[in-house]
């Protein structure tokens, strides 16, 4: 974190992309340039998944086959599942996206309140739809062709090409996100070519005016304002 006078406000960086577009790495490039926090939704979905109250709901949703034990969900089940029926996605994403939705909140809540950094990265799959690519003040967007996307994210996670195309379904139009950047990175070839796109953006990003949190996000249960 940044050493010297605490911040009052902060900048908020949002990164976008399709499945598999490496989202989460220009995230911590993003993070060690700046020296700043990463929020990263898909770490708080794991934790919410380790707890009891959220494994005995999922349970009831989807029955015991979902679970392997006191504390332990079967995470390929569940996918499967979800990816497969619109109807089971909803229900899913009805227990969890308000629980991350609040917990998103209160961390960006806490970092202002530390005053120990005036950047914080957002990593969030979903951020265009949820509607939080509104509280920040630059967003990314990795691209990728979809192809190219669809080959690393199966290789990586063992999916098929199946379950690869579920997810992206999920998710809005890769053109849609790109028109809500501020900047869009090309990430074909990897990170050779990646790494200096991202840092090219710094300059701009030292730029941006830090804003109180709550003036664009006063309740995590209420719609951001624009």
């Amino acid at each position: 974190m940044n050493p010297g006078k605490p911040h009052q406000n902060l900048a908020l960086i949002g990164v976008t992309g399709g499945v598999g577009a490496g989202k989460s790495t220009v995230a911590k490039i993003l993070a060690e340039t700046l020296d700043c926090p990463i929020i990263a939704a898909d770490e708080l979905v794991s934790e919410l998944l380790k707890t009891t109250q959220v494994l005995d709901l999922i349970e009831l949703m989807f029955g015991s086959e979902i679970r392997l034990g006191p504390q332990q969900l079967c995470r390929e089940a569940l996918a499967k599942r979800v990816f497969e029926d619109a109807e089971a996605r909803r229900q899913l994403e009805s227990l969890l996206h308000p629980r991350v939705r609040q917990k998103i909140w209160q961390t960006i809540l806490a970092c202002q309140n530390q005053g120990n950094a005036a950047w914080v990265v957002l990593d969030i799959p979903l951020l265009c739809e949820g509607g939080l690519d509104r509280i920040c003040d630059f967003v990314v967007h990795v691209r990728v062709p979809a192809p190219i996307r669809q080959s690393r994210a199966c290789a990586r996670h063992g999916w098929t090409a199946e379950e690869w195309q579920g997810r992206e379904n999920a998710q809005i139009a890769e053109t849609e996100k790109a028109k809500r950047a501020d900047a869009i990175l090309d990430n074909q070839a990897g990170l050779e070519t990646l790494t200096p796109q991202v840092l090219a953006l710094v300059p701009q990003l030292h730029r941006l005016a830090p804003r109180p949190f709550l003036e664009r996000w006063p309740s995590w249960d209420q719609d951001p304002l624009s």
